[in-house]
C-alpha cells in the first residue's frame, strides 16, 4: 500500500529528530550543523519504543517492546515493515517484547536480527516518556474515541481514562490512546498510530528546532545511526514510504497466545518488495 505524503513525511522528519539526538552530546556548543551526506546503498533501521525499567543507576534503555518497526531504505524510498509485539520468535523462545530488551540496544538490536533473519543496520530507541515529551513539545493532538474507555493494571503501572468522542490530548493521554489494546488486537493499535501520523508530521518542529528537542528528550531514548546516513534516509522518504506488517495468525505456544509470523519472514518480505521496485 502506497502511503500519503503526510505518513511519509511522518517517517522522514521522525528519523531525522529521532537521530539528531544520537550526537548532540558529542558536539561542542559552537560546532555547526554537520552536512548531510547521500549514502545511496540499501540499509535497514530498527525503530524501537520500549516500557522504560531500567534498575537505577543504568544508563541503557531497558523494557519490553511495545512498538517494533524495520525500516528498509532502498532505490524506491522507504519500506517499512511493523512487527507485531506478540510476535513469537522461536529461536530465542520468546516474543519479540520479550526479554531480549533487557539487553543493551545493540546487542537487543543484534539477537533480534539473528532470530528474524535481516541484518539490521543501525537502531533508534525511544521510550513512552520520549514520545510523551514529543506530544506536549508539539502541543498535543486531536482524537476520536469511539466510545468510554477505562482501564488499568496497577501492577505493571498503566491506566487509562478516556471519554468518549473527539478530544485534545496532552502526552499522557496520547499515550494512554496509543498504548490501549482492551479487547482488541496488536494490529489495532498500529491502525490508530497510521491514523494519528499527519498530526505528528505537522507538529514536528523544522531544523532549528530539532536540537532544542533532543536535549528535552535527553535520556529516554538512544540511537546509533550515523550521522553521514541521515542526508540519505531524508532522499528515501522524498522517493515514497510503503508500509506493511507481518502476516500472520494468533496461536499457542506454551499455553500462551502469540502472533505466529508467516514462514516468509521479515527479511524475505523486504528482499521481495526489494526485487519489486527495482
Amino acid at each position: 500500500m502506497r502511503l500519503t505524503r503526510p505518513l511519509a513525511d511522518t517517517v522522514l522528519v521522525g528519523l531525522a529528530a529521532w537521530c539528531s539526538g544520537c550526537i548532540w552530546g558529542l558536539l561542542p556548543a559552537a560546532t555547526p550543523a554537520p552536512r548531510l551526506a547521500v549514502a545511496p546503498r540499501e540499509r535497514t533501521l530498527l525503530v524501537a519504543v520500549l516500557d522504560d525499567m531500567r534498575p537505577p543507576g543504568a544508563r541503557d534503555l531497558q523494557g519490553h517492546a511495545d512498538t517494533l518497526l524495520l525500516l528498509r531504505r532502498g532505490p524506491s524510498g522507504i519500506r517499512v515493515l511493523a512487527i507485531p509485539r506478540d510476535t513469537w520468535l522461536a529461536p530465542l523462545g520468546t516474543k519479540a517484547n520479550g526479554a531480549t530488551w533487557r539487553l543493551p540496544p545493540r546487542a537487543a538490536r543484534l539477537a533480534l536480527g539473528r532470530a528474524i533473519g535481516v541484518r539490521i543496520d543501525g537502531h533508534v530507541v525511544l521510550t513512552m516518556e520520549s514520545v510523551q515529551r514529543a506530544v506536549d513539545l508539539m502541543g498535543g493532538i486531536e482524537a476520536n474515541v469511539p466510545h468510554p474507555l477505562h482501564d488499568a493494571d496497577r501492577t505493571a503501572g498503566w491506566e487509562i481514562d478516556l471519554p468518549a468522542g473527539r478530544q485534545h490530548m496532552d502526552g499522557r493521554r496520547a499515550v494512554q490512546w496509543l498504548r490501549y489494546r482492551g479487547q482488541g488486537s496488536d494490529l489495532d493499535r498500529m491502525r490508530r498510530l497510521a491514523a494519528l501520523a499527519p498530526q505528528l508530521v505537522r507538529g514536528v518542529p523544522g531544523p532549528s528546532g530539532l536540537l532544542t528537542w533532543a536535549r528535552r528528550l535527553a535520556g529516554t531514548w538512544t540511537c546509533d545511526e550515523p550521522v553521514h546516513e541521515w542526508g540519505a534516509w531524508c532522499a528515501a522518504g522524498r522517493r515514497g514510504v510503503t508500509w506493511r506488517t507481518w502476516p500472520g495468525r494468533a496461536g499457542r505456544v506454551g499455553g500462551r497466545w502469540v502472533w505466529l509470523g508467516e514462514t516468509e519472514g521479515p527479511g524475505r518480505l523486504l528482499d521481495r518488495e526489494t526485487d519489486q521496485s527495482r
